[in-house]
């Protein structure tokens, strides 16, 4: 077996794994709804889990409300940087599949040398 021959098998072996493990195509209506729906849950969870974590060292501490209040801050901001890179994250991924077919920046102003045409 050549070097040739594995590279071969090595590229195909890596298109049939993609291909048996690329996600199934969804319907992007239910994609955004359920991406939305994540997100709501993922900022409610964030602030329960302060609100509890801050409720349970004010109850052992005896520190009044103060615990509660700090952890609760803590939980939305928790909250708000857990959807923020969630976003990020799809919005590389949308970036990614945008330029794989071709579709790059059809919406993009003209460059200098169409500028420069314009004006005279």
């Amino acid at each position: 077996m050549t070097e040739d021959d594995l590279k071969a098998r090595i590229d195909k072996a890596r298109r049939d794994y993609e291909n048996r493990h690329r996600p199934k195509g969804r319907n992007a209506t239910h994609g955004a709804a359920g991406a939305a729906l994540f997100h709501a849950f993922q900022l409610v969870a964030s602030v329960l889990v302060g609100l509890g974590i801050g409720f349970a060292i004010d109850k052992f501490a005896g520190t009044g409300p103060w615990g509660m209040l700090i952890f609760l801050v803590f939980g939305v901001i928790a909250g708000f940087r857990s959807i923020i890179r969630s976003a990020q994250a799809l919005t590389a991924e949308a970036m990614k599949q945008s330029t794989s077919t071709g579709n790059k920046g059809s919406d993009a102003p003209p460059s200098g040398g169409e500028q420069a045409r314009d004006r005279d």
